[in-house]
């Protein structure tokens, strides 16, 4: 699994950008603790 974000960067600072659910990771999870929305991007294979 790979992933990453993409949004804005002025008014967000990225706080996690990572993998969630144990292991093997079942999501994609971007923090932010601005207030400006990011989307994030996942790849999963088996």
């Amino acid at each position: 699994m790979g992933g990453g974000y993409q949004g804005p960067t002025a008014g967000n600072q990225i706080v996690y950008n990572g993998p969630v659910g144990g292991s093997p990771a079942t999501g994609w999870q971007v923090t932010a603790d601005g207030t400006t929305p990011v989307t994030a991007y996942v790849v999963c294979a088996p």
